[in-house]
C-alpha cells in the first residue's frame, strides 16, 4: 500500500460499519501505511523519548483514510541501536483523531516491529496468541502489514509483519478494572490461581525473563470481586519459543526447561496444567494454520510446545513442584 494524493478523511457518520470494527477484535491482517520522519525517530534512543508527528493511512473499499497520530520509540533492550535496527514504538491518537475509526478505543497502542527478522516477530505473535487461548487476562495482539513511509521523499517505503499490542490502560479499561500503579507487589500479594498459571506458561514457553517482585515483563490489574491484583504478562522475545538471535541463549529448541516455580500444592497447578491441556488442541491448530512462517520456524515452536504437552500428562511431572517446595522449605 501506498499513499496517494487524493486522501479522504471521512466523518463517522460517513464510515462503514466495519471502519469502526475495534481493530484488535478480529485477528485478520490489515494494512496500514505509517508515514514520519523515521531517521529522525531512530536518532535518539536514549531515555529521553518525546512524540513526534505521523500520519496513519489505510484503505475502506476504494477511499484512502488519513488520521494524524504521533509515534516515539518504546521498550528497553529492543531500543537499543544495536539490537535492533527497526526498534518497537508507540502510537499515540488524539481524540478526535481516532473518532469513529478502528482506532477508537486506544489511545495509545504498542507496535511490536521485525526489530532485526520478521520470523522471530512471527513467533512472538503466536506466543501471545496462545496465551490469550488459556486466560481472558491477556493482552490482545493483532498481526499487521505496516508500510513504512518517510517524510522525506528519497527515503523508499519498507513494509514488514508489525503486532498491534494493546496498552496497558485499554487492557486494564477492558477487563472493568484499574492498572495497578501503587508499590511493587510480591507474589503473595497477586491472585494466586493466575500467577499459578502464568508460572506454569512461561516454564511451557521456556521463559525465564519475568518477575513479579521487580514488575519485569508484567503488567498488574485490580479487578473488582477480585480480591489481588491479576499478573499479566508481556515480552516473550527471551522465551525459547522465540528466540532470537540476540538474546544469546542456548539455541532454543536444544534448550532444557527450566522452572520458574512457585511453591504451590499439587491440585494448584494441577488445575493449571488441565487448563492447558484442555486448550492443547486450538494451540496446536494454531501453529498448523499458521501460513506466514516457513515450515521450519513453524515446526520448530510447535515441536517445542508438544514436548510440554507429552512431559504435563506424565504422572510424574508434578513432582517437580514438590522437589522444588522442599529444597525452599
Amino acid at each position: 500500500m501506498t499513499v496517494c494524493a487524493s486522501l479522504v478523511n471521512l466523518t463517522v457518520a460517513q464510515q462503514s460499519a466495519s471502519a469502526i470494527t475495534d481493530l484488535l477484535a478480529t485477528d485478520s491482517i490489515w494494512h496500514i501505511d505509517i508515514r514520519t520522519d523515521w531517521n529522525h525517530l531512530f536518532a535518539d534512543r536514549s531515555d529521553s523519548l518525546e512524540y513526534q508527528r505521523a500520519y496513519v493511512t489505510w484503505q475502506i473499499g476504494d477511499s484512502l483514510i488519513e488520521r494524524k497520530a504521533k509515534v516515539r520509540l518504546r521498550g528497553n533492550f529492543r531500543r537499543r541501536a544495536d539490537v535492533c535496527s527497526f526498534p518497537p514504538f508507540k502510537l499515540r491518537f488524539s481524540k478526535e483523531q481516532r473518532a469513529g475509526t478502528p482506532f477508537q478505543m486506544h489511545k495509545h497502542l504498542k507496535v511490536v516491529t521485525h526489530c532485526m527478522e520478521e520470523s522471530f516477530l512471527l513467533r512472538e505473535y503466536l506466543v501471545y496468541r496462545t496465551y490469550e487461548k488459556l486466560t481472558p487476562y491477556s493482552f490482545r495482539a493483532r498481526l499487521v502489514k505496516i508500510t513504512y513511509s518517510s517524510t522525506q521523499d528519497t527515503i523508499p517505503s519498507q513494509t514488514y509483519f508489525a503486532v498491534l499490542l494493546e496498552d496497558d490502560k485499554t487492557l486494564a479499561k477492558r477487563l472493568g478494572g484499574e492498572l495497578w500503579e501503587g508499590d511493587r507487589l510480591k507474589p503473595e500479594q497477586v491472585d494466586r490461581q493466575e500467577l499459578t498459571l502464568l508460572a506454569l506458561f512461561q516454564y511451557m514457553i521456556g521463559n525465564l525473563d519475568w518477575d513479579i517482585s521487580l514488575h519485569k515483563n508484567v503488567d498488574f490489574v485490580q479487578i473488582p470481586g477480585k480480591e489481588q491484583p491479576v499478573v499479566v504478562p508481556f515480552d516473550f522475545d527471551y522465551s525459547a519459543m522465540v528466540n532470537p538471535p540476540y538474546t544469546g541463549i542456548t539455541p532454543s529448541y536444544d534448550r532444557r526447561r527450566i522452572g520458574g516455580w512457585l511453591c504451590r500444592d499439587r491440585e494448584e497447578y494441577n488445575s493449571a496444567v488441565q487448563t492447558i491441556l484442555a486448550n492443547k488442541d486450538e494451540i496446536l491448530e494454531l501453529y498448523r494454520k499458521f501460513p506466514h512462517l516457513s515450515s521450519q520456524f513453524r515446526q520448530e515452536p510447535a515441536q517445542y510446545i508438544r514436548s510440554f504437552f507429552r512431559e504435563a500428562k506424565r504422572p510424574t511431572f508434578l513432582d517437580l513442584l514438590e522437589e522444588f517446595c522442599e529444597e525452599e522449605g
